[in-house]
Order: C-alpha cells, then sequence, then structure tokens
C-alpha cells in the first residue's frame, strides 16, 4: 500500500498539483480523441465521393460575359459500375453544348440552349491538419 504525505512537510498542496496535472493531461487526450474522429469523419467522407466518381474530367474553356464554350474534355479511363458511366457520358453530352453560366450564392450554374442546366455547389474546405 503506497503512503501519501500531503504537502504538510514541504507546505505544498501537492494533492492540487498532481489534480491539476491529471487534468492537464485529460484535456490533452479529449481534444486528440476530437481530432481523430474529425478526422475519421472527413476520411469516410472522402471514401464515399470517391466511390461516386469514376473518372476526372478537365478541358479548355471560353468565358464571355455570360457566355461559355468548353473545348474537347480530357477524362481519364477508368471502368466504373454501368450507371455511373451513364451519367459521365451525359455530363460530357452537356458539356459540349454547355451556352451560358451564371455564379451566385456560391453556386455555379451551366446552361444549354435546350434549358438544360447542371448546378455545382460550392464545398466547405477540407481544414489542414494542426500539429500540436
Amino acid at each position: 500500500m503506497a503512503m501519501r504525505l500531503s504537502g504538510l512537510m514541504s507546505g505544498m498542496d501537492t494533492e492540487s498539483i498532481i489534480q491539476q496535472l491529471v487534468e492537464a493531461k485529460k484535456t490533452k487526450v479529449t481534444k486528440a480523441v476530437k481530432a481523430q474522429k474529425s478526422l475519421k469523419y472527413k476520411q469516410d467522407a472522402w471514401k464515399d465521393l470517391n466511390k461516386q466518381i469514376v473518372n476526372l474530367y478537365n478541358g479548355p474553356y471560353i468565358a464571355d460575359g455570360n457566355k461559355i464554350k468548353f473545348g474537347n474534355m480530357a477524362t481519364t479511363m477508368m471502368m466504373g459500375p454501368q450507371p455511373a458511366m451513364e451519367v459521365e457520358q451525359q455530363f460530357l453530352q452537356f458539356m459540349n453544348t454547355a451556352d451560358t453560366y451564371e455564379i451566385s450564392d456560391s453556386k455555379l450554374t451551366i446552361k444549354n440552349a435546350d434549358g438544360q442546366e447542371i448546378v455545382f455547389e460550392q464545398v466547405a474546405e477540407i481544414p489542414q491538419p494542426v500539429n500540436e
């Protein structure tokens, strides 16, 4: 059995000092656990997003006023589930017919002459990890 002497001999309140040190450690551990959970949620969100995206796209465009025209689009050539591949083909066909665009309320709306549109919403940036 351990024997404890309070601060009577030294005049220091050792129990209080120990309690403060334990609380400080608990706070640091709690912050680390919260940060770990936050990163796990973000990782899960990225995994879900990656399941929905089959290929990546890029290409030139010319914008003048609210008019927009896209050049030939380049894509990666990955194979995915048939429904996702069909959506990609529809997207590429739409981009070839894009006519106008509008940016408002953190949304980019691209329309073609037939009145069809695609709306892109800005998403919050993922914060960079904080090194402590």
